[in-house]
């Protein structure tokens, strides 16, 4: 839902820097909710703050499923490639 926010933040920095890729792994918790605890970026190549940000915000606002038996620890990279 919120990855079109994440697309728009990267394609404005590519007009800073046409070249800018990277990966921004976050790893997160989710509670027995559904609601995201302890978000956190394990690796960062990009090197963009503002992109960071933005994926940090998104990972933040997500709300999944409850787990059957407990949280649940995830990890996921977020790839970014400049087109040639």
């Amino acid at each position: 839902k919120h990855i079109g926010d994440v697309k728009q933040r990267y394609e404005r920095s590519l007009l800073v820097d046409p070249h800018l890729s990277g990966k921004v792994v976050m790893h997160w918790n989710i509670t027995m909710t559904g609601k995201v605890d302890e978000a956190c970026v394990t690796e960062d190549t990009l090197g963009d703050e503002s992109v960071l940000a933005c994926v940090n915000n998104l990972v933040e606002q997500c709300r999944f499923p409850a787990p059957r038996d407990g949280s649940v620890d995830v990890s996921f990279p977020f790839e970014f490639t400049a087109l040639p």
